[in-house]
């Protein structure tokens, strides 16, 4: 009996890490398949805690087969920026 090597990635849905730390995604992401960019994004988001994961790209939920690199965002929170009033000025 002969074994054959995978000769073709199967196509896998990104599964939801949003709200996971970004250990948990890592390797939620990478049970699932899909390679995890060394390089993580930020971004304000008033739904997801700072510190955790906001979303991904590819989106979470895309068809991408296995072995797609995958990058993660990461939470900043809720960032306000307060600017001066300049009315009548």
């Amino acid at each position: 009996m002969f074994l054959f090597p995978k000769l073709h990635h199967q196509n896998t849905a990104i599964p939801d890490v949003t709200n996971y730390t970004v250990t948990e995604a890592i390797k939620a992401l990478q049970d699932a398949g899909f390679v995890v960019s060394d390089e993580q994004r930020e971004e304000a988001n008033e739904n997801v805690e700072e510190g955790r994961v906001s979303r991904t790209s590819p989106a979470i939920g895309s068809i991408r087969k296995e072995g797609t690199e995958v990058i993660i965002y990461r939470s900043l929170g809720d960032v306000k920026v307060t600017i001066e009033d300049y009315t009548g000025k």
